[in-house]
Order: structure tokens, then C-alpha cells, then sequence
């Protein structure tokens, strides 16, 4: 499956598809002020896994 993400990598670039690879949307949600993440789902694809998550975000306050 690695190499068929490669590919998408290639097509999409490199720099858009990194974040994908360190495994960054958790720390995404995270600083965009969500609270009790979790992965819900996880799906095989021919290009890799997708990832649901489902969490919770306050609302803002001023």
C-alpha cells in the first residue's frame, strides 16, 4: 500500500501529503481546540488507511 500512496504523493506532492505521514491530525485537532479525540474507524484502502476520528470542540467564549 506504500508504494500506491507514493504515487499520490508524487501527484499531490510531497509537501502537501507530510503531514498525512507523521501522523499530524491529531495534533491539528488538538490546536484547534478540540478535546477527547479519538480514531473511530480505521479503513484499508489501495492507497493507504483512512482515519475517522470523532471529537468534541467548546464553544468559544469572548
Amino acid at each position: 500500500m506504500h508504494a500506491a500512496f507514493y504515487l499520490i504523493q508524487w501527484v499531490d506532492s510531497f509537501a502537501t501529503t507530510t503531514d498525512h505521514i507523521n501522523e499530524l491530525l491529531p495534533t491539528y485537532l488538538e490546536n484547534a481546540g478540540f478535546e477527547r479525540m479519538r480514531e473511530t474507524y480505521q479503513f484499508k484502502t489501495f492507497f493507504g488507511s483512512l482515519s475517522l476520528y470523532e471529537a468534541k470542540k467548546h464553544a468559544s467564549r469572548n
